[in-house]
């Protein structure tokens, strides 16, 4: 149908159209009524079609066959019973994987702490070495005032146990903050 020819169709010529569309096995459409039409407005066509369709709707509601309803109950029940095994499967799976977390995690944590232990007998080495080469170093300048060089490459030596000293510091400092991540974490898991 080409536009602009339009002449204005009625309701039996609409209804004769999807007729004859049906009989033949067509689809019942806009364009297919407009063009066994030959004419006609969208509107129009459309307003006729739309009754025909409600038309074509069952007044009657289905009734519900004998048996269906416990068919029906039986299989949720059924159903609601293999989804509760399955989240229970699911959740024992859940709790191995936390298990096995907290047991890893508990095990970070002692190898943490002896790693803590063991910074902490360096530091108090070091600080006895420290303590032994400064009262050396006071010694020895007492002694021999005369061996100036020989008492700065003492402090030379000192420094470096010094900053070897921060370092452990701040090793034994990461190491706590470590395990304090670590308890944190481990308190979140076995809270959840």
């Amino acid at each position: 149908m080409k536009a602009g020819r339009s002449k204005p169709v009625s309701r039996d010529q609409v209804f004769a159209a999807i007729e004859k569309i049906t009989a033949s096995g067509g689809e019942i459409t806009y364009a297919s009524v407009l063009e066994e039409l030959g004419s006609g407005s969208k509107s129009t066509v459309g307003k006729y079609l739309k009754e025909w369709k409600e038309s074509q709707q069952p007044d009657w509601q289905p009734r519900v066959p004998e048996g269906l309803e416990q068919s029906a109950h039986s299989f949720i029940c059924e159903l609601w019973s293999e989804a509760t095994k399955l989240y229970d499967a699911d959740l024992s799976l859940v709790r191995d994987r936390m298990n096995s977390v907290e047991k890893s995690l508990t095990n970070d944590l002692e190898y943490s702490l002896r790693k803590l232990d063991e910074a902490e007998i360096q530091v108090e080495e070091l600080e006895s070495k420290n303590d032994l080469l400064q009262a050396d170093m006071l010694t020895l300048h007492a002694k021999c005032a005369g061996l100036e060089s020989a008492l700065v490459a003492a402090k030379e030596e000192n420094e470096n146990l010094r900053q070897e000293n921060r370092k452990h510091h701040a090793d034994i400092i990461r190491a706590t903050e470590l395990m304090t991540r670590t308890e944190i974490e481990l308190a979140q898991l076995k809270g959840s």
